[in-house]
């Protein structure tokens, strides 16, 4: 059963407002230099697609200066941070206390809860995206907040060692055999011949992103959104599409043709992602089948012999009176 906790009472002098495009240049620049937001919540990003969502995102001031945005959306009369996106969640100004933070969110909450919303699902940034340190130690029960579900995704933290010796192998198996990595942006001939094929016969679906999409994504976003394959020559074998973060790697997508997984192709991008500057996080996403929900013990597997381990990212529901 939910509980339905009375809001704290606000001390500080904020204003929160409901977001416009007129403030579309102070949020993209809110978010640059903000403590925890990454290039998926700018508004060139979270509009791509815009018309799947009812934007409700609102921006937090005192005085004029802003202090955090909350991108969001609504389905009836429930707000959720984010739908459209791996990670909503409260994305703060550096340097604010936790005190102020916890401000923050209740002023939200006030916000929403006077637009007679009936609860707030949130999927905070995870810590290792963000730019500090503790922005995950908010007590989000004592904010009245329940955890309503949960995420298990496999992360490889820095420094960055391949232990594996079946691993250490078929990176040797790929460089004799005279593969080589290249880096550059996602191309249409790996998504269409590999990327779709792999997910009709292995998913049953289409990618969550469309090709148009990912290129869009691409062009506002240059450097962010990159594709690291392998070739033989000039024969691609595989693939993997990166978000790339200040301190993340995002593994977004993969693919290989059957000729790459003979010649171990993705083991050498692995360990090519490995082997890249300033990174200390690479984020290999969830082992679990969309449509079943059963753990794909396999997929598990491979992730962990590159020294993935285990983290749990929370799903958090605020229930108004």
């Amino acid at each position: 059963m939910k509980r339905h906790l009375i809001l704290h009472r606000l001390d500080l002098n904020i204003d929160v407002r409901k977001y416009e495009e007129r403030y579309r240049e102070q949020w993209e620049a809110f978010i640059d230099h903000s403590a925890n937001g990454t290039f998926l919540h700018k508004r060139s990003f979270l509009e791509y697609h815009g018309d799947r969502f009812e934007d409700v995102s609102v921006m937090v001031w005192e005085g004029e200066e802003l202090l955090a945005v909350f991108p969001a959306h609504q389905v009836g009369n429930q707000i959720f941070s984010h739908k459209g996106l791996s990670f909503g969640g409260w994305i703060f100004k550096k340097d604010l206390s936790s005190f102020s933070q916890t401000q923050i969110i209740n002023s939200i909450l006030e916000f929403y809860k006077n637009q007679e919303i009936k609860s707030l699902r949130v999927a905070p940034v995870p810590y290792y995206y963000g730019q500090e340190k503790g922005l995950n130690s908010l007590d989000y029960d004592s904010l009245g907040f329940e955890i309503s579900d949960n995420k298990e995704v496999y992360l490889i933290e820095a420094p960055f060692v391949l232990k594996d010796k079946g691993k250490k192998k078929g990176v040797r198996r790929a460089v004799r055999k005279g593969l080589e990595v290249m880096e550059g942006e996602v191309s249409q001939v790996f998504w269409e011949k590999l990327m779709l094929p792999m997910y009709a016969a292995k998913i049953g679906k289409a990618p969550v992103h469309s090709w148009k999409e990912i290129a869009l994504l691409s062009e506002r976003h240059p450097g962010r959104i990159q594709l690291i394959s392998a070739f033989l020559g000039e024969e691609l074998l595989a693939g993997i599409v990166i978000f790339r973060h200040p301190r993340v790697i995002k593994v977004q997508y993969s693919a290989v043709t059957e000729k790459g997984k003979i010649s171990r192709a993705m083991d050498l991008l692995m360990h090519y992602l490995m082997n890249l500057p300033n990174i200390h996080y690479i984020d290999l996403g969830t082992v679990y089948d969309g449509q079943t929900g059963k753990k794909l013990e396999s997929l598990a597997y491979w992730k962990e012999s590159f020294g993935a381990k285990t983290y749990f990212s929370f799903i958090y529901e605020f229930s108004f009176h």
